[in-house]
Formats: C-alpha cells, structure tokens, sequence
C-alpha cells in the first residue's frame, strides 16, 4: 500500500538572507538589469539582451565552490546544489510528501522496506538517462569508509551499512535494484526518519559523472566540482569565488522548461540590500529579520511583505571541553543572565519568541510551558547560582574563579543583524553578572569550519542557527557525534532516548520521547537557547509563481516568473 508521510526539510536555516532582480514594480524588464543601469555599473558576468528572463539573487556569503551536495556544508553552497539537484521525494507547503525523482512510492507492511517507483523520462543535464543504479551508487558512496560529508547518518540505518563501510561487503545489502526504474531500501528496524533522511536529505548524483573517482579524491577534484551535473531545473554554467555563481535552465528538466532563463547568485553586502530593491536593482529580498519602518516602506512602494515562522531556533554554542562550562549551573546561570525577552522585543521586533529547548512552542514534541524551565531574565538569580552553586567570587562588579577575572570569547557570523546585535545584548548582560566577554565577528563559512573541526579548544562561545524536522528527530543536533552537535555534548540518556524515538512511525506514540528529550535539553543546556523567529520575504508584484513556504529556498522555481 502506498503511505504519505509528514515530512519537513532540515535546517540548514543559519544566518539565510537571499535576493533577487529584475526591477521595481513600474520599471521592471526581461534582463534583470534596471533601466538606468550601466555596464560599468555591473558586478556579475554580462547580460545578454533580448527577451531573457534573468533572475538575478544575492548571497551574503560565498559559495564553497564544492557543487556536489553529498559534500556542501553551508547554506550558500547548498542553495546552487538545490537548483541543480533533486533528492527522491520532497514535500508541499504543508509539509506533506509529494514526487520528486520517485513518481510512488510502497511502504511494506513492517513498515522496514520503501520501494521507490521513478520517474521514466528524467535525463542528467548532460543528456545520460537517470536510473535507480544511480540512486544505489549515491547511498553506497555515502557508506565508503572514505566519505568525509557531513550525512553517512543518515543512511547508517539501511540494512547493511556497517558491512559495507567496514569492507566486508562490497555492496549495502538493504539496497535493492529491481530494474532500472524501480529501487528498494530496507531498514534495519523501523526508521521514523526514513523520508527526512534517505528520501528528502539526500540529493542524487550521477554515477557516470563520480563512479570512477576514488571517495578520498572527490573534494580535490575541482573540475567536476565546479562543473556539476543534475537532474535539476536549472545547470551551472559559471563560478567566480567571492562575486557570482551563474546558471541557466536547463531545457531537458523533465517536468517542463523552467520559465525563468537565468539565475544570477551574487554575493551581495546586506547593508546595501533595500536601497537595491527600492533602486530598480532587486526585487525579492527573503531576510531573517525586519523592523516595522522598513516593512511600511517596502508596502507602500508596492511590495508583498511575508512572514513565516521557522522550525529553528538561534542559540549560543558551548564548548563543553571547557571545564568552566561544562558545569551545568554555570551555564543554566548564563541563560538566566541574558535579556532574550529584550532581545526578541527590540531586536526581532516581535516576530518570535523565547526559546528554551529544542523544539519550538507549536510543535508536537514541545512538552508544554509546564515542564520547561523558561530562565526568565535575573541577573539576581544568575549571581547567585555563580556564587552559591558554582563557587565562584564576585567583587568590584567582577566575577572571580580562584582569584583570577572570568573572561570569554563570543565568536558570531557576520550577515544577519539581529544575530550580531544579540551578541552585543550577551556582552552588555554578561558585564552585569562580572564576565568579561569579548566579541569576535568572523565569516560564516570560517565560524563553521572552526566548529565543524571540533577542537577541544578551538573555541568557547558561538551564536548560530539551527533546525529540526517535522518527524521530530535531532540526533544530528544533539545525538554524541551528531554533525551539528557543535558543543560536542554527549548523554546516554539522550541517545537511548534518539534511538527509541525512531522504532516507531506513529507520532502519538512518539510524542512522550521527544518531550522527555526536550525537558532534558532544557535542564542541561547543552547550548543556551535564545530564540525562535520569523523569516521575511519581500517580494515584487513582477515575479510570479512564488510559494512562501518554511520548507525549501527554491519550492517551484521552475514555475517562477517574471511579468512582461
């Protein structure tokens, strides 16, 4: 029998801000470039003119350069792979599953085996036809002894995994190709994940293209990597590090030609972005953050103002090597020390709430107001807990640990302004209890490659983003060795707690798991929780067929238009 399945893409929603042009809403035209512009003016590759339709967008960080999206690890790379490649399945504005490269899907009775029935007609952009031996050689690939991404998790319930990373197996035995259209994977024990993470995580690559580089090789290999081959609407056919990624539809895509021409991904300062769209220059800006003054200014110039809240939540990372903070008082002291309530109402405007676990307040495994500690703002409390449980001495507006001044180091990722002004809130905060923290602003991509190399002292402090999916999951987040676990916290209550979670699809049944996980994480604190938040987008009348959903950047862009 065919089941449908509630799903919801993962986070990857850390610091997001995108644009795109084509003009305002009285002078828009079909190149993307404003009327008054100059070729001198132009910072991305030439224009052509004629009746092109050129969406031109904005990144507030470069691209990695590594287009195989079973290697990007950031946001802005990841974005480019989600135009140029697809996973099995996807999901609608209300989260549900719908086709993708699989037209249908089976689930068998023990719920263990999904076999996926694939679309017919689908071509890689250099012309090759998509199979299921595709598919069997993306998941193998992920389980080689040598793979250095970030999501072999993902796949490490499939049955066979093990041997096949071990060596003893040459193949994963769970994977089974029944023909060139039809594939059928079958988990150990039941995995609640299962569509989160093999069928929506997972973007396919071409075993054509990859089959014949060994695994250690594939991130020095720059010249597949920066011409990359998909099944996506669109193909990359330019990347100059740090100024643009250009693309061009692809006209083979198989579920029709994608009515934009171009897309052009410029690396873009924020701080220039509304003067871009009200200058003829942009016209649809997706930001994490907008004051009221500025949402007036986009509407009456004619502009739609979104807003959606995301299943995500901003949080201070810990390293908890740090033998200050791995005391747990001492950190359930700092979330009482920090003004989120502020925050939320000055920075955020409103548009968002307190967080204090990892699970934002409409989600099925929020265990209720009750049984959450909600670290309401006391300095009072915090100085206390500091003196009274950690031991530590507070004199002269200073605190001391064995007679010597607590100072810390606050790294945080430029870009998102709200993020950068709660750092500024933390420090102020933290000088009223008598820490000395001092702020280090550092690009996203250096912020997450110093994380991501988990050295026991490469850190103390970080503000990021994170996500969750809708099947309630987070072993990535706070699972030992999970590859967002950046505070590199590890509880066998939490991961006994993970596994139980996934041996079940009913989420009722469910429900008590994630909600013990979220009181647990809201007594530990493996991170400081500080807020949930809504995601604007501001969009130009011009454009046309575009879905605000919370769950994918590019939901439909092959329907994306630009009004004549």
């Amino acid at each position: 029998m065919k089941k449908r399945w509630i799903s919801l893409a993962l986070a990857t929603l850390l610091a997001m801000s995108a644009l795109t042009s084509c003009g305002n809403p009285e002078k828009t035209n079909t190149t993307g470039k404003s009327s008054e512009a100059t070729s001198e003016e132009s910072t991305g590759p030439a224009e052509e003119t004629g009746q092109e339709k050129i969406l031109r967008l904005g990144s507030i960080s470069s691209p990695t350069g590594i287009f195989n999206p079973l290697y990007a690890s950031d946001d802005y790379t990841a974005y480019i792979n989600n135009l140029i490649f697809q996973s099995l399945v996807s999901v609608d504005a209300g989260a549900n599953l719908k086709s993708n490269l699989a037209e249908s899907w089976d689930v068998s009775e023990d719920s263990k085996t999904v076999t996926f029935h694939l679309f017919e007609n689908i071509k890689w952009s250099d012309g090759e036809p998509f199979t299921a031996e595709d598919v069997q050689f993306t998941l193998e690939f992920m389980a080689d002894k040598n793979y250095t991404g970030l999501n072999s998790t993902y796949i490490q319930q499939i049955a066979g995994f093990d041997e096949k990373q071990n060596g003893t197996a040459e193949n994963i035995s769970g994977i089974n190709v029944i023909n060139n259209y039809t594939i059928a994977i079958t988990t150990k024990e039941v995995y609640a994940s299962f569509f989160e993470k093999i069928g929506r995580g997972i973007s396919i690559i071409a075993k054509h293209i990859w089959e014949d580089v060994p695994v250690e090789d594939v991130e020095q290999s720059t010249e597949l990597l920066q011409n990359p081959v998909g099944t996506g609407p669109f193909k990359l056919t330019e990347y100059v590090p740090d100024q643009y990624t250009a693309l061009e539809k692809n006209p083979d895509y198989f579920e029709g030609n994608p009515k934009i021409d171009k897309i052009i991904i410029q690396v873009v300062n924020p701080d220039t972005a509304q003067a871009q769209l009200l200058n003829n220059e942009l016209d649809m800006i997706r930001v994490e953050s907008l004051n009221p003054d500025d949402i007036k200014i986009y509407e009456d110039a004619g502009f739609d103002v979104r807003s959606n809240l995301l299943n995500a939540y901003q949080h201070m990372v810990i390293n908890l090597n740090d033998p200050l903070l791995a005391n747990k008082d001492f950190r359930q002291a700092m979330a009482y020390a920090i003004n989120r309530e502020g925050i939320v109402s000055s920075l955020l405007y409103g548009y968002g709430n307190v967080a204090n676990t990892v699970y934002t307040k409409e989600f099925f495994a929020y265990p209720g107001d009750d049984a959450i500690n909600d670290y309401a703002y006391s300095p009072e409390k915090a100085l206390e807990i500091l003196t009274m449980k950690v031991g530590l001495e507070y004199k002269d507006k200073t605190l001391y640990q064995d007679g010597t001044p607590v100072k810390l180091t606050l790294l945080y990722p430029s870009g998102n302004k709200a993020r950068e002004g709660a750092a500024t809130v933390i420090q102020q905060n933290f000088k009223e209890i008598g820490i000395d923290l001092k702020l280090e602003l550092v690009e996203f991509a250096t912020l997450t490659s110093i994380l991501q190399e988990r050295k026991t002292d490469g850190f103390q402090l970080a503000l990021l983003g994170n996500g969750f999916g809708a099947d309630a999951d987070v072993t990535q987040n706070v699972g030992t060795g999970g590859s967002n676990n950046h505070s590199q916290y590890s509880s066998e209550e939490i991961d006994a707690l993970l596994a139980e979670g996934l041996t079940s699809l009913d989420n009722e049944a469910r429900a008590p798991i994630y909600k013990k996980i979220a009181t647990i994480l809201n007594d530990e604190l493996p991170v400081i929780y500080l807020y949930n938040w809504e995601r604007f987008t501001i969009l130009n009348p011009k454009i046309q067929n575009v879905e605000v959903t919370t769950y994918s950047f590019y939901d439909g862009v092959e329907n994306w238009d630009i009004a004549e």
